[in-house]
């Protein structure tokens, strides 16, 4: 499903538009733009690709096995529930709050000024460049981590 607007289509009022869908099986979210997509109720899912650029903002609750994120830009998410294998790459100025979703192995490369907060009970690998700054909830056994620059990895 696509939604945009038809070439030289303009809009006259300055409110918000609020589009609701109902959907039987989700694999991917691609969101550009000032765009912001609001999960209402918990999804189960088997696995999830989150694309975000431009200041997209995003607020899932989900479990699936398996979830790929791509920011960019301005991109603010919020994510909760649980997902085993979690996979994530930031550029520019993105904000990934992800301290209370749940996941087992965590990848994450973050360059530019983005921050992250993951939540890891076995396996963190991070990368990070410029000024990202990545904290992490939980007791992962294994801890994988190529700083330079300004960033910075912290537990809390």
């Amino acid at each position: 499903l696509i939604i945009k607007f038809k070439n030289n289509t303009t809009i006259n009022n300055s409110g918000k538009m609020n589009i609701e869908l109902t959907f039987i099986n989700l694999d991917g979210i691609d969101l550009s733009g000032a765009v912001k997509l609001t999960g209402a109720h918990p999804l189960k899912l088997t696995h999830l690709e989150i694309e975000g650029s431009g200041a997209s903002k995003i607020n899932l609750n989900f479990t699936a096995s398996k979830l790929n994120c791509d920011l960019s830009g301005a991109s603010d998410i919020t994510l909760s529930g649980i997902v085993p294998d979690f996979y994530a790459e930031l550029s520019g100025a993105c904000n990934l709050n992800a301290e209370e979703l749940k996941t087992r192995f965590c990848s994450l490369e973050s360059s530019g000024a983005s921050k992250a907060k993951v939540n890891v009970s076995e396996k963190l690998s991070v990368e990070g460049s410029g000024a990202t700054h990545v904290s992490y909830t939980g007791n992962p056994a294994s801890i994988d981590s190529d700083m330079s620059g300004a960033s910075k990895l912290q537990k809390i």
